[in-house]
C-alpha cells in the first residue's frame, strides 16, 4: 500500500533531523578538504597550486586505501556499537595500526625513492611538501576513525558544529600561514584543522564514554 500523508510526514521529520546535520557536516569536510586549491591560487598563484597538487598526487594511494576501509568498516560498527562495544574498540585500534604501518611502510618507499619519482613526473616535486602531506594523512589516520565512531553514535550535530569551527580555524590558519610562509604555510595551516579535528572528536569519545560496555 501507499504511505499516508501522516507517515510520509514523520519519515520526512526523520530525514531532516538528521539529513540537516550531515548535510552540514559534508560540507564543512569539503571545504576544509579543497580550500588549500583556492587559497594557493589566490595567495600564491597557480604555479603554487600545481606543486601542492603534484605533491599531493603522489600520497593520494593512502587517501583511496583509507576512506576505502573506514567506509566499508561503517556498517559493521554500527552494529558493534550496539551490541559490543568493547570489540568496536579493539576492532578500531587494530584498524589505526594497520593504516598507520601501511603508511609508514609507503612513506618510507615514496621518500627513499624521491629522486625516481621526480623522473616519473618528468618535473621538481617539494620534498617538503611531500612530507607534510605524508603527515597530514597520518593525522587522518586517527581523525577518520574517530568520524566513523562518531557516526555510529549518531553525534551527527555535533561532528555539523565542529566540523564548521574546524574548518574556518583551518582555513584561517592557511590563510595566515600562507601569506607568510608560502605553500608550506598553506598546508601547515591544513594539517593544523586536521589535529583540530582530531582532537575535538576525541574529546567527544571521552567525554561521552562512547567506549564504554553497553
Amino acid at each position: 500500500r501507499l504511505p499516508t500523508i501522516s507517515e510520509m510526514k514523520v519519515s520526512y521529520y526523520d530525514l531532516w533531523s538528521v539529513g540537516r546535520w550531515s548535510s552540514v557536516g559534508s560540507l564543512a569536510t569539503w571545504a576544509q578538504n579543497n580550500s588549500y586549491t583556492y587559497l594557493a591560487t589566490l595567495i600564491i598563484g597557480v604555479e603554487a597550486t600545481a606543486v601542492l597538487a603534484i605533491a599531493r598526487l603522489i600520497v593520494m594511494p593512502i587517501n583511496l586505501v583509507a576512506s576505502g576501509i573506514y567506509m566499508s568498516e561503517k556498517p559493521r560498527w554500527a552494529k558493534l556499537y550496539k551490541n559490543d562495544k568493547n570489540t568496536l574498540k579493539n576492532v578500531s585500534v587494530k584498524i589505526i595500526l594497520s593504516m598507520f604501518l601501511f603508511i609508514t611502510v609507503y612513506s618510507i618507499l615514496v621518500l627513499s625513492n624521491f629522486n625516481y619519482i621526480e623522473m616519473i613526473f618528468e618535473t621538481k616535486v617539494r620534498f617538503d611538501l611531500l612530507c607534510c602531506w605524508l603527515s597530514v594523512c597520518m593525522v587522518q589516520v586517527f581523525k577518520f576513525s574517530n568520524s566513523n565512531i562518531l557516526n555510529v553514535a549518531e553525534e551527527f550535530k555535533y561532528l555539523a558544529v565542529m566540523g564548521v569551527i574546524v574548518s574556518t580555524l583551518g582555513v584561517a590558519a592557511s590563510t595566515i600561514l600562507g601569506t607568510y610562509y608560502g605553500a608550506i604555510g598553506i598546508i601547515v595551516g591544513y594539517l593544523i584543522g586536521e589535529l583540530l579535528h582530531f582532537c575535538c572528536s576525541q574529546y567527544k569519545i571521552i567525554s561521552k564514554r562512547l567506549f564504554y560496555a553497553n
